[in-house]
């Protein structure tokens, strides 16, 4: 027995907090995304790619907002672009990598950080329903 759609729900919406961590896994090495990220940006461009992470983990969206909303300015200014122009190249570059991407609703997000979303999400989840042991007992 799986997780059910309400306890991904909810671990989604749980999950919208500031994140303490995000994976960064040695196989990025070997990421073929990664690697031409590398080769159009440079090391600045992966960079500011993980600069990137940090940022959209450090506040509840965790998606980057489009020019007018609320903390572009500051996304801009925090990943060293001086004008808007240069930083949306720059997540251009990213959504052609597939390193973002946007989902049903328009929103522009890292897969790395919604991943860590869900699962810091879940853990709480599961932590208000008894913890971790409770979890493994309703699965099954």
């Amino acid at each position: 027995m799986g997780i059910n759609e309400t306890d991904k729900r909810a671990a989604m919406f749980m999950g919208q907090c500031p994140l303490p961590w995000v994976k960064h896994e040695t196989a990025n090495a070997a990421n073929p995304c990664i690697a031409q990220l590398i080769n159009r940006e440079g090391f600045e461009g992966y960079g500011r790619y993980w600069r990137l992470i940090e940022l959209l983990s450090s506040n509840s969206n965790h998606a980057i907002p489009k020019q007018g909303e609320r903390n572009y300015r500051a996304l801009t200014i925090g990943l060293g672009f001086d004008t808007y122009e240069e930083f949306e190249e720059f997540i251009s570059t990213l959504q052609d990598l597939e390193l973002v991407v946007s989902d049903g609703r328009e929103r522009r997000c890292i897969p790395t950080v919604d991943e860590a979303a869900y699962t810091v999400g879940m853990a709480r989840y599961n932590g208000r329903k008894g913890g971790k042991a409770a979890a493994r007992n309703r699965q099954g």
